[in-house]
């Protein structure tokens, strides 16, 4: 599914993984399902939108996101995550979080950190995994607000 928004890039949804707002900067960001080659890492592939009201942005998301097969978030947390491109997804209600396993690879965020600092890692000797995405609520009853948007997605057995 292809999407646009005034005159932003046209985004293709089926190769986003999760779409953040950036509430602060006005931007939409699209996380892509493969990697790239950013400087001396691998780090997801991305697009982003402008956007000048955000009730309208969270409206066209929302719908069209949701059509799409993204699990949309609710009023607090503003993270769309495409269900197509989950590995697996770890629940840990004692810490009030949700993490999301990625089937992309991206540069290890301990390497990560190293190169941002100036040390020198070949791409051959990186550490490798898988991209995530990290909820994390403030409350239990965000945390099940949010929990109940998932399990519509989930087939338990």
């Amino acid at each position: 599914m292809l999407i646009r928004y005034n005159n932003n890039p046209i985004v293709n949804l089926d190769n986003v993984s999760n779409v953040f707002i950036d509430r602060k900067n006005n931007k939409v960001i699209f996380n892509m399902n493969y990697s790239v080659k950013l400087g001396e890492k691998m780090t997801a592939d991305y697009e982003y939108w402008n956007y000048e009201n955000l009730e309208e942005i969270v409206s066209v998301l929302d719908n069209t996101l949701e059509k799409a097969g993204f699990i949309t978030p609710n009023s607090v947390y503003n993270r769309y995550v495409n269900s197509n491109c989950i590995s697996s997804i770890k629940v840990d209600e004692r810490n009030l979080k949700i993490i999301y396993n990625l089937n992309s690879t991206v540069t290890h965020p301990d390497d990560s950190k190293k190169i941002d600092k100036g040390i020198n890692i070949p791409l051959h000797k990186q550490r490798l995994t898988s991209d995530f995405v990290f909820i994390r609520f403030t409350n239990i009853e965000d945390y099940y607000d949010y929990f109940e948007k998932l399990e519509d997605k989930m087939i338990t057995i």
